[in-house]
Order: structure tokens, then sequence, then C-alpha cells
């Protein structure tokens, strides 16, 4: 089997949504940043349907789907990709 980083996320991913649970999920993104970040496939752009998200972007979506949790409109480089993604849609 598969044992790195990423694949290890994923599992724990999954089972912190699966109890709602915020705190962990928390600590299991920030535990596990570095080596998402360091992940070519991972940290530069996710394909969703036709639309490309940054890892930022795909983890805030997660908070938003499973935890309900509204990320505030962001500023510097962040807010301006989001705008520059808006843009071409």
């Amino acid at each position: 089997p598969l044992d790195t980083p990423l694949v290890n996320f994923c599992k724990y991913l999954l089972q912190v949504v699966q109890h709602e649970a915020f705190p962990l999920y928390s600590m299991l993104k920030e535990r596990y940043r570095p080596s998402l970040e360091r992940d070519e496939t991972f940290s530069k752009v996710l394909i969703v349907g036709s639309h490309p998200l940054f890892i930022e972007q795909y983890l805030e979506t997660i908070e938003k789907i499973y935890f309900g949790i509204e990320t505030r409109p962001g500023g510097g480089i962040m807010g301006m990709m989001n705008n520059f993604l808006r843009m071409m849609n």
C-alpha cells in the first residue's frame, strides 16, 4: 500500500469530515501543510470540474461544505487570484 503524507492526509481528512470535527480538521491542515505545499501534484492547481482550484481554495471549499465555515474575503495575493478566477468565468 502507498503510505505517503498526502495519502495519510486524505485518509485522516475523510475521518475528520465524517465526524464533523473542525478542531481536528484545523490541526490536520496545519500538520500536513508542509507536505501539501511540497507535493507538486497537490500544491499548485487542482482541476475540479472545469475550474482550477489552488490548494488554499480547495481547503476553504471543504471548510464551507462540511463545516459551514465561510472564509472571509481575502486581500493580498489570494484575493487577487480569486478576483482573477471570477473574471474568467
